[in-house]
């Protein structure tokens, strides 16, 4: 008996009962997903602190406009450390297993913009806190969908389950 690979998702709706799903030959070692996750969160922000810098220091803005800028490219920014981590460096993560992870990263970022030092800062500009949100959810939104799309449009085993068929000798 030889085991068949099948890639097409519209076929594992029509296989028979007797077939097996398994994807545990996708997935990387279990360091590579805490590695990974490590690299995504210091390239976030390590990159976050960097921009800020940058931003403040060539063009001398005021602390409202840096920390709205900084929450604006907040989403290109999860994309750019998302693609670095597990695009080039970790390719044979399942990212099947790695997306529901973002919700953390939803928790971080909202609990990071409720800050009372950010309340002050947008408390002495008299601008609503409600653009912090707001922009950190856009970028959120701006994060999910261009990774989502990125990472289901990749070869099969990045996001599709394998499935083993054993064949009848």
């Amino acid at each position: 008996m030889k085991p068949e690979d099948v890639w097409d998702v519209k076929k594992q709706a029509i296989e028979p009962s007797d077939v097996m799903l398994d994807d545990a030959h996708l997935d990387a070692p279990t360091w590579h997903y805490l590695v990974g996750w490590l690299l995504f969160v210091t390239l976030r922000y390590s990159g976050g602190f960097i921009l800020g810098v940058i931003l403040y220091l060539l063009f001398d803005i005021s602390d409202i406009a840096l920390a709205l800028a900084v929450s604006i490219i907040d989403g290109p920014l999860m994309f750019c450390s998302l693609y670095i981590s597990h695009g080039l460096i970790f390719t044979r993560t399942n990212m099947r297993k790695v997306f529901p992870w973002f919700f953390l990263v939803l928790i971080g970022g909202f609990g990071s913009i409720n800050d009372s030092e950010v309340y002050q800062v947008y408390a002495e500009a008299g601008v609503d806190h409600l653009w912090a949100e707001s922009t950190f959810f856009a970028g959120f939104i701006f994060f999910i969908f261009f990774s989502y799309r990125y990472f289901t449009n990749l070869e099969p085993t990045r996001w599709v389950a394998k499935i083993k068929k054993e064949e009848s000798l």
